[in-house]
């Protein structure tokens, strides 16, 4: 499923094709492709095409982020196909100009987020990326000084890529423009900076070559190829975003109960359901503060997410649900057990309270389970979720911290 496709399988698999794509051997492949005219204009014209649909798509669900790297990228792609003004020398310095330009704005999309367009931090950005497409179609017109020129006397400050020498500071900044985005990945668990760093690695393949500028077909189709694959980017990383806020829970990643609801009418065959709750949570939040209890919601949910017996929902409130296809809940009892007490012998140490002197301290918190199976007898979704309700009910009831299957007690 699409949404299973992670940024990183996406930036891996861009980096691959980056290094594909610039080598020489594609170069002399495209050589011997045969497009007709129609064919190479519409080729010509499709980054157009998908960068202008992101930009549509993001603006619709609010997105502006995305909404100003289409149009960044749309407008170093029309940068690229123009001709060169009055002379070809210094080409090659102007593109891995251009490559830094394109580094630095994604760096600072990634670090300043989502803006509305109409505020006033929102028009500045705009009349900088103007200013900036200005200043980069007059140096393209006029000649760009040889500032970025690899030459003999510091070669050595250079990098060889599959068929292009491009300048150290330029590969450098590149290099940690991947890296930040990657930190940031590590740091937030969000796609977004792996999706930008696939962006930047296809944006630099498509830049950095032997023959930058557009003297030849293969070039051409190399650049539109690459700046269509930027677009359909930006479509996934959308896409992503927008999956991700709808059915998976905001604080803890787990699925929402939309998806839950959406997917046990689905499920073939017999499945267990296991209803979790944290216990004493209420008197936890009014001793600690809800921002501990927020904590301690995404301490419970990362067990869950390793518990290894079904897929982890989060039902509402301190309340969870693991749904186990095709395991008896005779099964899923001990593993449910195990991950009991696996929560019971472990603690958290807090990092955010509502008085200050709870800073650092390390907490600990049990849960209770109900365990139903669906039948026969027992098989609509609401029915099962019901049962095992009313297992976790009984479980509350003769002291918590233990497991309740069906009208089955399961003794600690």
């Amino acid at each position: 499923m699409l949404q299973k496709v992670s940024g990183l399988h996406l930036f891996l698999l861009a980096a691959g094709l980056g290094y594909f794509i610039s080598a020489e051997n594609f170069s002399a492949l495209l050589q011997t492709v045969r497009i007709s005219s129609g064919s190479f204009r519409f080729i010509h014209h499709l980054p157009y095409i998908t960068l202008i649909l992101g930009g549509m798509v993001s603006w619709h669900f609010r997105k502006t982020r995305i909404t100003l790297i289409s149009t960044v990228l749309a407008g170093a792609y029309f940068l690229a196909m123009v001709p060169a003004g009055r002379t070809s020398a210094g080409n090659e310095q102007f593109f891995q100009l251009l490559s830094v330009v394109l580094c630095l704005n994604l760096l600072f999309f990634q670090l300043s987020g989502d803006r509305g367009i109409a505020s006033r931090a929102g028009m500045t950005r705009v009349m900088v990326l103007i200013m900036q497409f200005l200043a980069l179609l007059q140096l393209k017109d006029t000649g760009l000084p040889r500032l970025l020129t690899v030459t003999k006397e510091h070669a050595a400050l250079s990098l060889k890529f599959p068929g292009t020498q491009t300048n150290f500071i330029v590969a450098s900044l590149i290099l940690a423009t991947l890296i930040l985005l990657f930190l940031q990945y590590r740091k937030h668990k969000d796609q977004s900076p792996l999706y930008l760093a696939t962006t930047l690695i296809l944006a630099f393949a498509s830049l950095n070559h032997d023959q930058p500028w557009i003297a030849g077909k293969s070039q051409a189709l190399r650049l539109a190829g690459m700046f269509s694959l930027q677009g359909l980017t930006l479509i996934t990383m959308l896409y992503s975003m927008t999956w991700g806020r709808v059915f998976t829970d905001a604080l803890t990643g787990l699925y929402n109960r939309r998806t839950l609801d959406d997917a046990l009418p689905k499920i073939g065959g017999r499945y267990t359901v296991t209803m979790i709750d944290i216990d004493h949570f209420k008197k936890f939040n009014d001793t600690y503060g809800h921002q501990a209890g927020d904590e301690v919601l995404q301490y419970v949910a990362e067990q869950l997410k390793a518990c290894g017996f079904g897929t982890a929902y989060r039902y509402g409130g301190e309340e969870f649900i693991i749904v186990s296809q095709a395991k008896p809940a005779d099964l899923v009892v001990n593993f449910a057990d195990a991950l009991r007490r696996k929560v019971e012998a472990s603690s958290l140490i807090l990092s955010k309270a509502k008085d200050p002197k709870y800073y650092g301290k390390r907490v600990s918190v049990t849960l209770s389970l109900g365990i139903s199976q669906s039948s026969d007898a027992v098989c609509d979704p609401s029915e099962v979720i019901r049962a095992a309700d009313a297992a976790l009910y009984r479980a509350k009831k003769k002291g918590r911290n233990r497991v309740e299957i069906e009208k089955r007690s399961f003794k600690r």
